[in-house]
């Protein structure tokens, strides 16, 4: 069985935020879906990168996905907007399930603690200078706590996107990707 991961795209996301994640993903056989918050596929990364989504987040049933990915950027203040309702309820749902992860990079982490109960007591990270809103706040580059795996930002992605690979597959795996692409860790 593959394990499924959505990432949950809007106008205004991180480019390397969702590019990064999904090409090494991709590339070691994870099925990733990429899904706008819009009413629409077509969206501008925040950077002005225009990406084609593969199907609308209000069309989606989220259940069927082992992980829920939200990249970070402008564009994730609206992960808290009406329009993604149906993801607040499922994170406040699936917290705390083991069978559930929740991945985020960037500012995302912030603004899904805005939202009571969902990492109130799980350790994370995120973009420096948005520490406050964490309650566990841990200074590194990646911190994986329970069902929930933070990455700082675009800088620290390969890092982030090399330990879902590891957490899912196997550090095997991680570490022959990793030498495919060059990347040299820190």
């Amino acid at each position: 069985m593959s394990v499924s991961i959505a990432i949950i795209v809007c106008n205004g996301s991180e480019e390397a935020e969702v590019i990064v994640p999904t090409d090494l993903w991709r590339r070691v056989g994870l099925s990733v879906t990429l899904l706008s918050v819009e009413n629409k596929k077509n969206l501008v990364l925040q950077n002005g990168v225009k990406i084609s989504c593969d199907d609308l987040l209000c069309k989606e049933n989220l259940s069927k996905y082992h992980a829920i990915y939200l990249p970070g950027g402008k564009g994730c203040k609206d992960y808290l907007e009406k329009k993604c309702e149906k993801l607040v309820k499922y994170l406040i749902k699936n917290a705390t399930n083991p069978k559930t992860w929740l991945l985020a990079a960037c500012a995302a982490p912030s603004v899904i603690a805005k939202c009571k109960g969902i990492i109130d007591h799980t350790k994370a990270t995120c973009y420096p200078g948005y520490e406050k809103a964490l309650k566990c706040y841990v200074n590194k580059d990646v911190v994986c706590d329970k069902n929930f795996i933070s990455t700082k930002a675009c800088g620290t992605i390969y890092d982030f996107a090399l330990t879902i690979i590891a957490k899912f597959i196997s550090p095997a795996k991680a570490k022959l990707i990793a030498k495919e692409i060059c990347y040299k860790a820190k």
